[in-house]
């Protein structure tokens, strides 16, 4: 639940339940159903509340009288929820895939019924896609049934983040990940929606509930953080943490690209993974390939066919070194950086004390 106020229809659900709201809301329509289109549209309305209300505004053609990001989230929720599928599938795929994890044909692809789902129709429309975002931000309520309803919050929360890359849901996605976890609740398609949007900076929503006074946060922040040195130290204390996991992420942030691995893959997933050949030659990367956003030129290629012969601790040396160095004193990186690899070895190993 977040701190945005609540409507008179959604205080009714939340203190007195589903039925209670329902038989309110069907005594409305009998005897002051002009009050109705007021109390619809109030700006504080959650989508689970809609989503309840759903048959009695479609039963007495109110759909109409709704404000249009409503009756749009109310289309959404029928056509979504109408889709046969499985669980959202556990292994990773591209975005061109998506549509089989979250239970979506790809457009134009009928279903065992005959009937097409026009999801590339559903993406294009920007009143989906608001209505999609207000569904994402409002329909998480701890209170709402899970089964159906948890399957299609599932579904709308992936197309907003996989396929429309809407990272302003980000914060409020990463909240219901750390309370539905809190609750005991299943969190493994959220966590993979939240890294399929391929947003380095949303690790830094992981890295605050390091500091969380519920210790649950914490752990779990630990696990989701798991790629990142020295997480895995259950005698490093979470503000001690905290600071290791931004200092980390300050550090190597440019370096970093995702990798596809889920808590669906692996116990101990590592979503991002650092590209040392990048952090090598200082050169940021795609978060999504991997691969330099600038391609090296004719001497950094020479530098990296050397780099490649070396093995994966000398690799890291190597890197580790020479970003530090770039950091520290740019002008003496630059000269460093056209040494010979032997001589650069040999500088990496008394810069930071390690071995080759």
């Amino acid at each position: 639940m977040t701190g945005r106020p609540l409507s008179l229809l959604d205080n009714i659900r939340i203190s007195s339940g589903p039925e209670t709201l329902r038989s309110y809301f069907s005594e409305l329509i009998h005897t002051n159903r002009s009050t109705l289109p007021e109390l619809l549209s109030g700006g504080h309305l959650r989508f689970g509340t809609l989503y309840l209300l759903k048959s009695e505004i479609k039963s007495n053609g109110i759909q109409d009288e709704l404000p249009e990001v409503y009756k749009r989230a109310l289309e959404l929720s029928e056509t979504l929820s109408g889709t046969k599928t499985a669980d959202m599938a556990p292994v990773r795929r591209r975005n061109a895939q998506f549509g089989r994890r979250a239970g979506l044909r790809q457009p134009g692809r009928p279903h065992t019924d005959g009937k097409v789902q026009p999801i590339n129709a559903l993406l294009s429309d920007p009143s989906a896609r608001q209505a999609l975002g207000w569904i994402v931000r409002t329909g998480w309520d701890g209170d709402m049934p899970e089964g159906p309803y948890e399957q299609l919050m599932e579904r709308c929360t992936a197309l907003l983040l996989v396929c429309l890359k809407d990272r302003s849901v980000l914060p409020a996605v990463a909240e219901t990940i750390f309370e539905r976890h809190r609750q005991g609740k299943l969190i493994h398609n959220l966590v993979w929606a939240f890294f399929e949007a391929r947003d380095r900076e949303s690790l830094y929503l992981l890295a605050q509930k390091l500091c969380s006074p519920d210790r649950r946060d914490a752990a779990l922040a630990r696990k989701l953080l798991g790629f990142i040195p020295g997480t895995d130290d259950d005698s490093a204390d979470d503000h001690s943490m905290y600071f290791n996991v931004l200092g980390w992420l300050s550090v190597n942030m440019p370096y970093i690209h995702y990798t596809g691995e889920s808590m669906q893959m692996s116990p101990k997933p590592v979503p991002y993974a650092i590209s040392y050949e990048a952090k090598y030659l200082c050169r940021q990367v795609s978060a999504d390939s991997g691969k330099p956003d600038v391609p090296p030129g004719k001497s950094e290629a020479e530098r990296l066919e050397h780099f490649r012969r070396l093995d994966e601790s000398q690799k890291r040396l190597l890197a580790d070194a020479s970003c530090a160095l770039f950091i520290q004193d740019r002008q003496r990186w630059e000269s460093w950086i056209r040494l010979p690899i032997g001589r650069q070895l040999e500088s990496a190993i008394q810069m930071t004390g390690g071995s080759a």
